[in-house]
């Protein structure tokens, strides 16, 4: 058996991120990975804050007595902020668990927030703080 010698790397080498996102399909052993991170202490809460694709359960969810009349953008800052806030629990990171059935409707409603944004992977950046998404995402531009 051969031995290959791996250079080590520094911390301040490494690329720091302060969020992720679990890409995930039901029965999937995803709530046991996010529990499993969350018992670390410092990889956040991770957890399905966005599982429904509707505003509403969002809103009810985080913000049960906001005022639904306000712009739509107004919502999902406020929603998105409160998510972002449990899904970082103590911890300076925010871990998110997306399933299939509910990406679409998220990245749309990203797409509201950040118009000014040309890409779904360009306005996840944006909003959750994060330098990276699932490779395969990248199939799914624009």
């Amino acid at each position: 058996m051969k031995f290959v010698r791996i250079p080590f790397v520094s911390e301040a080498a490494m690329p720091k991120f302060d969020s992720y996102v679990i890409c995930t399909s039901p029965r999937s052993g995803s709530t046991l990975l996010c529990k499993l991170l969350a018992a670390t202490g410092i990889s956040g809460n991770p957890g399905s804050y966005f599982h429904r694709p509707s505003i509403a359960e969002w809103l009810a969810y985080f913000e049960p007595a906001a005022d639904a009349s306000r712009p739509e953008a107004d919502i999902l800052a406020t929603i998105f902020r409160a998510a972002i806030a449990k899904g970082s629990g103590d911890t300076s990171m925010f871990g998110l668990r997306l399933q299939r059935h509910s990406f679409d409707f998220f990245v749309q409603k990203l797409a509201v927030l950040h118009p000014e944004r040309s890409s779904d992977l360009q306005r996840i950046e944006a909003r959750l703080r994060t330098d990276t998404f699932s490779p395969s995402h990248s199939a799914r531009q624009g």
